[in-house]
């Protein structure tokens, strides 16, 4: 049980981790206005297909839709992670946990691995 949690919220960091990458592009800090502006622009212009400016209840279903198979793709990519191989790659002060510096390597790899096979799938 406690694996599938890992790996579910293992799965969960990346995907908050791509969204922070994008709003971090945005204009250089996580979480910023302009970055969330940017988000919110992109999931409209590919959610909003009447052109109204907002996301109707059939667009909403559609993008909730999406980030479901997206969070599941995910998840299905960090099933090979268990606790113990996690805690040994990222876990560098040994005490069991990961810290936020710890916590961030991780999401550094992550995110570069996913950058690399996204460049191999092109």
């Amino acid at each position: 049980m406690s694996r599938r949690l890992l790996s579910i919220g293992l799965a969960g960091v990346v995907m908050l981790s791509a969204g922070w990458a994008r709003a971090e592009g945005a204009n250089g800090a996580k979480g910023n206005a302009a970055g969330k502006a940017v988000v919110r622009q992109e999931l409209l212009a590919k959610y909003d297909k009447n052109g109204n400016g907002k996301l109707d209840p059939d667009e909403l279903a559609a993008a909730k839709a999406d980030m479901a198979k997206k969070r599941e793709k995910a998840a299905k990519g960090a099933k090979g992670l268990t606790a113990e191989a996690v805690l040994k790659k990222y876990d560098t002060n040994g005490d069991g946990k990961l810290d936020a510096a710890e916590l961030s390597a991780m999401i550094k790899d992550l995110q570069a691995k996913r950058e690399a096979k996204k460049k191999a799938a092109t």
